[in-house]
């Protein structure tokens, strides 16, 4: 095995070293297999050094000014396992791997207090390519790309196996910037020779939104399933600081489970200079799942993401079955949680109509085969009766069995959503965030501050607060801060301008089936959105819905729905079309709002829509 990817690697090295090179600066391009070999050789060392220091108790390890190839055994990936009390300074070091290889490059598991600084992580091969449209064909609904220098051909039939696992993502061939087309996906593409493809994408978005795709412009392929660049898991007390990713498998950061509380600071995810890379991750920038203690994620830049520049979310579970008035069996995904002691809220799925609250007095794996098997079939089910959910399909699950300190009345399929796990108490503070095609800021929990931060050309909504049925991503956020955060044109694709569960600036609700926000729901509670500064939004400055308390006071929105609404956008869109709208919501103090410049489009400065008590009095 060993053999065969080092000789697939140096066949491509010396594609990748002949003519022209896009995806690397001319002092990388020109490497040679001898070159990749002493990387190899110098890793095997840095490895032997670091386990040594390890196992002696050191309290800091330096790497070597460098750079440093992983590829397979005895140096898959930088690896600490159970590691405590440790700083790493990699200053001057570049970690390379394969972009195209499953593995974290760097991964922690278990590990406590440990630091992480001054590491550059980069891709040779990239895991994604890149190809400038040649022909666009409305009538067959395809096009043309060719392949620019320096980037991989598609792994094929691999990157197209499943749906939806690479994204259409397509540049301007002058400004570089990502074009506003809708979120779409490739589902085919035809080998033409010579670097040259056919593709097809699947809702045809280049067609039916005509003119904003041309000729000359870039499709990029940022396949998804591949690994992370840096991968915490079940680790608390982690800091990383001045840690540079220009290229990521799939993500850049993440972290699942454990009582987290880990930094991440000065961190930067740009493009790498001396090339014409378009993204740096095929997927998020930074993911957190699970985890007790919320990130600090502060002056760090992330920018060029396929999906979600940050998302931080704890995960509703699933009711299997209620096996005694106080009891029921429940199945929790991703990563493991406590439940002991703990008030959880209980939802109807779909419509998350509250079906009450209760205290867990103990909670127990349950291993019982038949129960487990029993509550394996639940994907299989919801999917039957039209209940649609993404977040428990191919998952590793937990199933618990629960008391309560009171009866409950729970069925097959109901929501339990518990703030243990929720990335409570996160900060993101004094970033700039930029160039991302989905949303900014994905955010859930208790007490989360987001403030001081920069955030701009972001193809859906800035700053996004929901907790939702089909990913299963809760809990609902709770005691939040928001404030003194700039956004700049936020919301301009077709996406975030057609749906609004895509488009505002800044958006807090809670999801439906239908993705509308729910009927006569409140799951968020106290949320404050001050002296924040909007500039230039494809719809609403602020949607909030579904809130019970907060203040929504001493914003500046200038240019909400910058332009006419597009003739098929929602319903909701065209009717209730503000710089701030409110709905199923109580509680809420709207006061002090400075608005201007809105669009042709707009009702009021100010809307109030169904569910709305005690909210106001700007109008």
């Amino acid at each position: 095995m060993m053999k065969k990817t080092l000789l697939m690697l140096a066949a491509l090295v010396l594609a990748l070293t002949s003519g022209a090179n896009d995806a690397y600066p001319p002092e990388i391009a020109k490497w040679t297999e001898a070159d990749l070999a002493a990387q190899r050789t110098r890793t095997v060392k840095l490895m032997r050094d670091f386990q040594t220091a390890v196992k002696a108790g050191a309290g800091k390890f330096v790497i070597p000014p460098g750079d440093y190839r992983f590829d397979e055994q005895p140096t898959r990936n930088f690896f600490l396992q159970d590691v405590r009390d440790l700083e790493i300074d990699a200053s001057g070091a570049t970690f390379w791997v394969d972009g195209r290889r499953r593995i974290d490059l760097v991964s922690m598991r278990r590990c406590r207090n440990v630091k992480l600084s001054n590491l550059t992580v980069d891709y040779y091969p990239l895991g994604h390519s890149q190809g400038r449209v040649t022909k666009l064909d409305p009538a067959a609904k395809s096009l043309e790309i060719e392949l620019a220098p320096g980037f991989p051909e598609p792994v094929l039939p691999l990157w197209l196996e499943r749906p939806g696992q690479v994204k259409a993502i397509f540049f301007d061939e002058k400004t570089t910037r990502m074009l506003p087309t809708r979120l779409d996906w490739v589902s085919r593409l035809e080998p033409l020779g010579s670097r040259r493809y056919r593709a097809e994408i699947r809702n045809n978005s280049p067609f039916v939104d005509p003119g904003i795709v041309k000729e000359g412009d870039t499709l990029v392929l940022p396949y998804r399933g591949y690994r992370q660049a840096v991968a915490l898991v079940d680790c608390s007390g982690i800091t990383l600081e001045n840690v540079t990713v220009y290229g990521s498998g799939q993500m850049a950061f993440t972290e699942e489970g454990g009582e987290g509380g880990n930094a991440y600071r000065r961190c930067r995810v740009v493009r790498r200079p001396g090339t014409k890379r378009l993204i740096v991750c095929s997927a998020d920038i930074f993911h957190s799942t699970k985890v007790a203690k919320g990130p600090l994620i502060e002056e760090c830049e992330f920018s060029w993401g396929c999906d979600d520049l940050i998302n931080i979310h704890g995960m509703f579970s699933l009711v299997s079955r209620q096996t005694a008035p106080d009891e029921v069996l429940a199945a929790s995904i991703i990563a493991p949680e406590k439940f002991e002691g703990e008030k959880l809220r209980f939802y109807t799925f779909g419509s998350l109509a509250p079906k009450g609250s209760a205290t867990v007095v103990s909670a127990v794996l349950e291993k019982d085969p038949a129960a487990r098997a029993d509550a394996a079939k639940l994907p299989g089910e919801m999917e039957a009766a039209g209940m649609r959910s993404a977040g428990f399909y191919g998952r590793e699950f937990f199933l618990y069995r629960l008391k309560f300190d009171a009866p409950v009345k729970l069925g097959r399929y109901d929501l339990l959503e518990s703030f243990g796990h929720s990335g409570n108490g996160a900060r993101i503070v004094n970033n700039y965030f930029h160039d991302g095609f989905t949303r900014g800021i994905l955010c859930r929990g208790d007490g989360v501050t987001i403030e001081n931060n920069r955030i701009e050309r972001m193809m859906m909504s800035g700053l996004y607060m929901a907790s939702e049925n089909y990913f299963l991503e809760g809990a609902g956020p709770s005691n939040v801060s928001i404030r003194n955060n700039e956004f700049r044109e936020v919301c301009m694709s077709m996406q975030g301008r057609k749906h609004h569960l895509e488009g505002a600036a800044i958006l807090v609700y809670s999801a439906a089936a239908d993705w509308h926000a729910a009927r006569g729901v409140q799951l968020c509670r106290d949320i404050a959105i001050e002296n924040n500064r909007i500039v230039t939004a494809g719809t609403f400055g602020i949607f909030l819905a579904n809130t019970d308390g907060g203040r929504i006071a001493g914003n500046t929105i200038d240019g909400a729905f910058f332009e006419a609404i597009p003739p098929d956008a929602d319903r909701l869109i065209r009717a209730n079309a503000a710089a701030i709208y409110l709905t199923e919501s109580k509680n809420v103090e709207v006061s002090g709002n400075r608005i201007s410049n809105s669009g042709p489009d707009v009702k009021a400065p100010v809307l109030y829509g169904p569910g709305t008590m005690d909210c106001g009095p700007q109008k």
